[in-house]
């Protein structure tokens, strides 16, 4: 490694930085099958009984993504099984009247699916260095309740699966400083504080110039 400066003011830097080993985009479609309280069902078969429409419509309370388990395929990869929980609120309107009357409104118990992927996985990797996100969902209630009060929620999520780790790189740099303050909103002068001396003597070992 050259500690010597080039003609751009870069020089060789030592520096810890996450790295993405595997990002991986997951979408899943799931039906959960609901099923809705006496009250919620008899409010739905009186309206259409008169004839009325009723529409079903869900919204997404909360949602998560967890890594449960790992096994290996092989020395570079990695199945994953991926659990998903969420909770839906779930109305039923009489769409037959202006404003729709609210029928009946409620919360699901958790829903919960799982899956697998399988993902770039080195051998010292463990569950610390892979995370799931669920970045986008959706969900909807198909259709109306059958004879046992039970409809079917559509649920979609896409998901984000990363495996990183921390390594150490030598790159090619120069100290950035922050930009003067040049709102006026105070007296005082700000000086930044000179970057430290690199011992390029000691560190990096000689052995990895």
């Amino acid at each position: 490694m050259s500690n010597s400066l080039n003609n751009t003011g870069l020089q060789p830097e030592c520096i810890v930085a996450q790295k993405l080993f595997d990002w991986v985009i997951v979408r899943t479609e799931r039906d959960f099958l609901v099923t809705l309280g006496e009250a919620c069902l008899a409010a739905i078969n009186a309206a259409l009984a008169l004839g009325q429409t009723v529409e079903g419509r869900a919204t997404l309370i909360s949602v998560a993504c967890n890594i449960e388990n790992i096994s290996r395929v092989d020395d570079r990869i990695g199945r994953l099984i991926l659990s998903k929980t969420a909770v839906v609120r779930v109305q039923f309107f009489n769409t037959s009247v202006t404003p729709n009357e609210l029928l009946c409104d409620f919360e699901t118990e958790q829903l919960i699916t799982t899956e697998r992927a399988c993902v770039c996985l080195p051998p010292e990797f463990t569950l610390d260095n892979v995370t799931c996100d669920v970045f986008q969902s959706n969900v909807e209630v198909l259709g109306l309740p059958n004879a046992n009060g039970i409809i079917t929620v559509v649920a979609d999520f896409c998901q984000q699966i990363t495996v990183e780790d921390v390594v150490r790189l030598e790159v090619m740099a120069r100290y950035c400083h922050p930009r003067e303050n040049d709102i006026e909103c105070g007296s005082i002068t700000c000086v930044f504080p000179t970057p430290p001396q690199q011992c390029p003597d000691i560190f990096p070992p000689a052995d990895m110039a």
